[in-house]
């Protein structure tokens, strides 16, 4: 078995093609034997990468493992032009994939690096549409962000950055006048926005 492990790591391999790939900034590369590979531009000009070039297998494994960087980053961009993520969810998403976690953190790194991915600017659109549409506590907005991978104090300079006086006064008479469509009585308000996170005396303040 070690005599095996042994031949195949001696093994050589030829590079047959060298061309740009379709996006920008990508080679791929093709061996004798089929496989091709799609590389950076940088790692190519580091190893200095070319046709007819032999290859030996600690670079062959090297350009595997670059290859499937090169793939995750693609898949985010390709993500990121649907929907925004968080770093987790994007993180949780490609994992799901079968991509080795190596190349995925690599692909992270770089997305952070040209604000692709910001957790910060994705906290901020989504408090201020669900502070447009929703009828949140400012817990349960701080619950929704931690659930989809936002750190604690993202979370909470978010929601007190756009949670403002007035925007809570704003949820809680809204909130209190659709209860009051459904029929539900004063301590049932209070008890129900009170589990919600809203303070006692701005219940009772709006419902009397």
């Amino acid at each position: 078995m070690q005599e095996e492990n042994s031949n195949s790591q001696n093994v050589n391999f030829t590079i047959s093609s060298c061309e740009r790939g379709t996006s920008r900034g990508s080679y791929r590369i093709c061996m004798e034997g089929g496989s091709s590979f799609f590389l950076s531009a940088d790692f190519l000009l580091e190893h200095k990468l070319k046709k007819g070039m032999v290859v030996d297998s600690t670079l062959y494994e090297q350009i595997k493992e670059e290859s499937q960087f090169v793939e995750v980053y693609t898949k985010s961009l390709s993500l990121l032009s649907k929907q925004m993520y968080t770093e987790y969810n994007l993180k949780m998403k490609l994992l799901s994939l079968e991509y080795s976690i190596g190349s995925v953190n690599k692909a992270l790194d770089l997305l952070k690096e040209k604000s692709y991915i910001d957790d910060y600017t994705f906290a901020y659109k989504w408090v201020e549409s669900r502070i447009r549409n929703k009828l949140d506590s400012s817990l349960e907005l701080i619950a929704g962000l931690i659930k989809k991978g936002i750190s604690n104090n993202i979370a909470n300079s978010v929601v007190s950055e756009l949670y403002t006086q007035k925007v809570k006064e704003k949820i809680i008479k809204g909130k209190i006048e659709k209860y009051y469509k459904q029929n539900k009585s004063a301590e049932y308000i209070k008890k129900s926005l009170s589990r919600k996170g809203f303070d006692l005396a701005s219940i009772i303040h709006y419902i009397d």
